[in-house]
């Protein structure tokens, strides 16, 4: 079984905690340099990794998606997760009514180690850099301080549940 998040009220196990990172996005006008800025901030954090099998963590930069009630980072683990609003493990619950129940897939890469891919073939409003990733296209990279966005692009005023892909060196 893989393992899931930090626990929303244990600031001990969230290694990026408002105190290390105090420019969250707040506002949804957030513009794209603001939104890169944040993420890199993020990314440029070491992942305190307890676990060995964590691969990767998506960690929320968006007021939403921070608000999750089973923490701010959603760790990766198994070679592949399922993320959306009605998935059966609810550490990969994304609770926005316009996220589907299965979202999106999230593969591990193991020949890249670290990094992962974005499954298109099973992918709602799921977009990568700004860019909405499309049904039967080649798989999309994940690389270390991506920016992933469920719903819709990060501008606009759409700022909802939006992460950033962190990679472990384990």
């Amino acid at each position: 079984m893989a393992m899931a998040v930090d626990s929303a009220g244990d600031p001990a196990k969230d290694e990026v905690s408002a105190a290390s990172i105090p420019s969250v996005l707040k506002s949804s006008a957030s513009s794209e340099d603001e939104i890169r800025a944040v993420a890199r901030k993020f990314a440029d954090q070491p992942v305190q990794n307890p676990d060995s099998g964590v691969w990767a963590v998506l960690t929320a930069i968006s007021k939403n998606a921070r608000q999750r009630p089973q923490g701010i980072n959603i760790l990766l683990s198994a070679d592949e997760h399922c993320l959306g609003r009605c998935v059966e493990d609810a550490h990969f619950q994304i609770g926005a009514i316009a996220v589907s129940a299965n979202h999106c897939r999230i593969l591990r890469d193991r020949v890249a180690a670290a990094d992962g891919e974005l499954d298109p073939n099973f992918t709602n409003g799921t977009y990568l850099n700004w860019t909405k990733l499309r049904k039967r296209s080649p798989q999309a990279r994940l690389q270390h301080g991506d920016i992933i966005s469920f719903i819709a692009p990060p501008h606009n005023g759409n700022i909802r549940e939006l992460f950033s892909h962190r990679s472990c060196i384990c």
